[in-house]
């Protein structure tokens, strides 16, 4: 299957890349030029600039995708005036456009990613941030062009994602780069996430993708990537430490919540059909550990 993706060059986006091209697809990434491309040559039947948009419409024309799958984004937890263009720009104008032109191209099966973030109090919609909202625009969007074209959509909903070689700023990472000694101001730790390891957050993507294609046109889903069950941040974290044996210290409860927290995850959303994750807390965590041993200064 011919694939066009954004957000190719992201930790998530260089992972699926891989995958798809074992199972046999031609995935063309759509990047911007200050992308740092290196690591999906080679990977990427071919690497395009994703701009200006309107140029798009010949690119897909000739590529004549099947599919697109978007995992571009731009993330900031509290917005600035300056990053409103950012968020909007990348997580709904883009995909967007891509959409409309690998439709207008033929193209029929739709994969977007969305964030937990959207559903405080696990409500369909509740944004934590103006990122959160920005997801949902496209997401309405999305819902659009399913509605109203002879084509099929898929959204996947992450919540917590993690792996090995992740260098994402995620709050995990900040401790897994902690130096020997350090302490961190940490918030009382007693939110519940839904660890995802990357192995499983992918195989949830290649279940999608075979699952559209099972599907009537017109038809539009939302499915959760979440771990089997919620664990506790702080919990979780203390697990990496026991694990490892490193001499590092989050203090606890020395920052505030967020002003918008999700708490307890519990039950939200709808599980990706067919698909379990198999890597379990403890073994994520060692998976983790056993690699900063090993890079360890």
């Amino acid at each position: 299957m011919k694939i066009v993706m954004t957000g190719a060059t992201a930790y998530i986006g260089r992972k699926l890349l891989i995958r798809l091209k074992e199972e046999g697809h031609k995935v063309y990434a759509l990047v911007r030029e200050s992308s740092d491309m290196e690591q999906i040559k080679g990977v990427a039947e071919e690497i395009l600039c994703c701009t200006p948009y309107l140029e798009l419409y010949a690119k897909m024309k000739k590529i004549q995708p099947e599919a697109y799958v978007n995992l571009a984004g731009y993330y900031c937890g509290t917005h600035t005036p300056e990053k409103i263009p950012l968020l909007y720009e990348s997580n709904c104008l883009l995909p967007a456009y891509v959409t409309d032109a690998v439709i207008e191209a033929g193209g029929t099966y739709m994969i977007h990613t969305a964030s937990v973030q959207q559903c405080y109090m696990g409500e369909a919609f509740n944004p934590l941030n103006l990122y959160a909202a920005t997801k949902q625009s496209f997401e309405n969007v999305l819902q659009y062009y399913t509605s109203v074209q002879s084509v099929s959509g898929i959204v996947l909903q992450l919540f917590d994602t993690y792996g090995a070689d992740d260098t994402r700023n995620k709050v995990f990472n900040f401790v897994r780069r902690m130096k020997e000694g350090e302490k961190l101001p940490m918030s009382p730790g007693e939110q519940k996430m839904y660890f995802c390891y990357i192995d499983d957050v992918v195989e949830a993507y290649i279940r999608a993708l075979e699952l559209i294609q099972q599907k009537e046109p017109g038809f539009y889903d939302k499915y959760a990537v979440r771990g089997n069950e919620p664990i506790g941040l702080k919990t979780f974290i203390e697990k990496y430490i026991q694990y490892t044996g490193r001499n590092i210290v989050p203090k606890w409860g020395e920052r505030e919540y967020m002003k918008k927290e999700i708490m307890d995850p519990s039950g939200y959303g709808t599980p990706v059909p067919d698909w379990i994750p198999k890597i379990s807390y403890e073994k994520g965590i060692q998976m983790c550990g056993d690699y900063d041993l090993a890079h360890a200064d």
